[in-house]
């Protein structure tokens, strides 16, 4: 087993991958170790520590490429590896636009992903602050009875990346989750939500107590939902559930969806595809952002660039195969693992806040739906025809009346981003996309 750094490992099989000749090689290596504790009614569940390691191999011989991965990092392994990939390339078809990565490299001041504290924190806190959660959220109502569970999870982990084109580079990352799910019960009806605090650094994470409470009233307050009859009115959607509509829209923005013609959103460049309120933005580059990173999974620099910019799509998103089919350039945008090739992904994606109060939204509405959960992705991408099921809050002359469930809410998604006519300011990064409160002119909700 190679017993050297892994920088200067995934080196060196960069450099025995060329004298086998390849033309260009690549080295993607993980390694990390996870925490996962689950507590149901106060009781552990799971518990779960595991370190994990591997590497992903990626060659190109005459424009064919053979990928690979392996766990097993003994020599015998690793150059075995690298020789039933130059077998399989053989075999492969040629494209021209396969490679690496050409443009030049630059990369930024530290992001702050990582937290030392994560690695420190006794098993015996972690299974207090679960718990807190939980006792939070049961003190909350009579109603809360029990729990599907309640969650910490912690992840500590370097990345190095180096290929036959010069770049050699690390990265190390951390993050902390914690999460309680309760159900409310009232006569024979059962509500369940959650709620989640997510940080790269262990100190900043939302205190037990209240992701505990927050969980509780979402399910409490649900109690009594009923569907409304099937009509058109202005649409609500909170924080979590506008950042669900932009993480579709961005993957549609996908530079192999817009190559295959898969997207309906292709040939957009230029064009008003939103409301003038709507700004969509992905930065690689947030310090301590759930999605940062400094290079991604190519080595190419991570940024920030706008993919609507007051309504108008201003760019796609790339790697560096679907920049070239494209004739394009990546935009820094490929994700992956040890065990996958690169793939097209966003960083931190998120719609810029607004200036209105979402209270003030909320009591601008004679008849309205309060969106607060979808189920399921519901969107057609080839020609953005979207339909989900919905729950959330009956709005009455700018009050909430009584909780909505068993709706469908449906728009064209041009439509729906179109008719975005009020944007709140409560932007706040709870996860790698997120957005603020918005408030839709029209849309169908289809009930009873």
């Amino acid at each position: 087993m190679y017993k050297k750094d892994y920088l200067e490992f995934a080196n060196e099989l960069v450099k025995k991958s060329l004298k086998a000749g390849c033309d260009e090689a690549e080295v993607y290596l993980e390694e990390g170790r996870k925490f996962k504790l689950e507590i149901k009614d106060g009781e552990v569940e799971t518990l779960e520590q595991a370190g994990s390691k591997g590497l992903g191999l990626r060659i190109f011989k005459d424009k064919k490429l053979a990928f690979g991965y392996t766990s097993d990092f003994n020599v015998e392994s690793v150059e075995k590896l690298l020789n039933d990939l130059i077998v399989i390339a053989g075999y492969s078809d040629s494209d021209s636009c396969n490679g690496l990565p050409s443009e030049e490299n630059s990369f930024p001041v530290d992001l702050e992903l990582y937290d030392e504290k994560i690695l420190t924190i006794p098993t015996e806190k972690k299974i207090e602050i679960t718990k807190r959660m939980e006792d939070s959220a049961k003190g909350y109502d009579r109603r809360i009875t029990r729990f599907k569970s309640s969650t910490f999870f912690d992840w500590a982990g370097s990345t190095f990346l180096v290929n036959s084109r010069g770049v050699s580079l690390e990265k190390k990352d951390t993050y902390c989750y914690i999460a309680c799910i309760p159900l409310a019960e009232e006569g024979n009806e059962k509500q369940m939500s959650f709620w989640y605090s997510m940080k790269r650094h262990f100190d900043e994470l939302a205190s037990p107590e209240e992701v505990g409470l927050i969980a509780a009233e979402k399910a409490v307050k649900m109690l009594g939902a009923k569907p409304v009859k099937t009509q058109v009115v202005p649409v609500v959607f909170s924080p979590l559930e506008t950042a669900s509509l932009c993480t579709s829209l961005g993957t549609c923005l996908g530079g192999q969806m817009i190559y295959r013609k898969s997207s309906f959103l292709v040939d957009k460049i230029g064009q008003q595809i939103a409301s003038d309120r709507v700004n969509l933005i992905d930065d690689g580059l947030i310090k301590k952002g759930p999605g940062s990173t400094p290079f991604d999974g190519e080595g190419t620099p991570a940024s920030k660039k706008y993919l609507i910019e007051k309504g108008v799509l201003k760019n796609y998103l790339f790697d560096t195969y679907y920049a070239r089919k494209m004739n394009a350039k990546t935009t820094g945008n490929a994700t992956r693992s040890y065990s996958s090739v690169p793939y097209i992904s966003t960083t931190n994606l998120y719609m810029d806040k607004g200036d209105r109060n979402p209270d003030d939204i909320i009591k601008g509405i004679d008849r309205g739906l309060y969106v607060t959960s979808t189920m399921g992705s519901g969107l057609n991408e080839a020609n953005g025809d979207y339909s989900v099921g919905a729950e959330g809050y009956w709005i009455e002359k700018g009050e909430f009346l009584h909780p909505v469930s068993q709706v469908t809410i449906s728009a064209n998604f041009l439509d729906v981003f179109k008719n975005i006519v009020e944007v709140g300011n409560d932007l706040y990064m709870m996860d790698s996309n997120f957005a603020p409160t918005v408030k839709i002119s029209q849309m169908t909700v289809s009930g009873k």
